[in-house]
């Protein structure tokens, strides 16, 4: 089967595909290493359901991954070994024997996980799941960031700020990571 029986381009399923990376990162969480297997996977169901995707009236492909990626990740959290460590191994005992299976830790993070500290990962977290939550927000989500997760200018910190507000209407969690309550935003299009 060849992606043009669909009147879709190779680079049309790839863009889709690369949409779908940081929702599975997301799913994953605190298993990344799990990631290029869950994207092949996610990658063979999508083209293994574009005959459906063509019956279904051809909708936006990225929201049918978006689709494709979300039960390719629930069957693989119901597979023997998911998130057991390298290639369902089991547990991994040692840095040594981690580093065989080719996973690297990075220390990302050096100060101490602290209320405030934490009140802001966890609203970070919400915001991006708002956005993840929405169709088409693993390209909204690039776009409103950069690759050091900087927002992309004034545009994307008014969006940001919405999702805020959104996440967190009481300004509680804002309050507990001692940040300013965002301001009612109205988005102009």
């Amino acid at each position: 089967m060849s992606v043009s029986e669909f009147g879709l381009t190779e680079a049309e399923v790839l863009d889709a595909l690369a949409q779908q990376r940081p929702y599975v990162c997301h799913l994953l969480g605190t298993r990344r290493w799990e990631t290029e297997d869950l994207m092949a996977q996610v990658a063979f169901e999508v083209l293994d359901s574009l005959p459906r995707w063509e019956r279904a009236g051809r909708p936006v492909l990225g929201a049918w991954a978006r689709r494709v990626a979300r039960i390719a990740y629930l069957e693989w959290t119901r597979s023997p070994g998911s998130g057991r460590g390298p290639a369902g191994t089991g547990v991994v005992e040692s840095l040594e024997e981690m580093g065989e299976h080719g996973v690297e830790l990075v220390e990302e993070h050096t100060e101490p996980m602290t209320g405030r500290r934490a009140a802001r990962i966890r609203l970070a977290a919400l915001i991006e799941q708002a956005m993840l939550a929405e169709p088409g927000g693993a390209a909204a989500w690039s776009r409103l960031l950069t690759p050091e997760g900087q927002p992309r200018g004034q545009r994307a910190r008014r969006r940001l700020c919405a999702l805020a507000q959104q996440v967190d209407p009481t300004g509680e969690l804002h309050r507990q990571a001692g940040l300013p309550e965002p301001a009612p935003i109205a988005l102009s299009a």
